[in-house]
């Protein structure tokens, strides 16, 4: 009796993880096909889960931009080849450096000029 507990509950863990395991999947494109530009051509950021969702409605020009954003989101094409239009439609990048304060700004004293009276 026990063994069919224990077999039942392995059944219903594996049945769990698999569910899981497909709800975290990425999303899919209109034909069903995973919303992955290393799969898949015609994956875009305008389909279902990627970062333009909801946004490209029947502009032509940002499902073209999709094309190229979620390839540069996945590592794939470099954010320089796409046009500014398309890189407009992309979160702004955070500077990676900031220069250190010059050593005469830093070191220079007010001098204070007094008008004649």
């Amino acid at each position: 009796m026990k063994r069919i507990y224990i077999t039942g509950l392995v059944v219903f863990l594996l049945v769990a993880l698999s569910g899981i395991a497909l709800f975290a999947q990425s999303s899919v494109d209109d034909e069903g096909v995973v919303n992955n530009p290393a799969t898949n051509p015609r994956a875009n950021a305008c389909f279902d889960g990627g970062s333009l969702a909801g946004t490209c409605l029947n502009l032509e020009w940002k499902w073209m931009c999709g094309w190229g954003i979620i390839r540069v989101e996945k590592g794939l094409l470099s954010r320089e080849t796409l046009s500014a239009e398309c890189q407009a439609l992309m979160p702004v990048l955070l500077p990676t450096y900031t220069p250190p304060p010059s050593t005469k700004a830093a070191t220079a004293v007010p001098v204070i000029i007094k008008k004649p009276l």
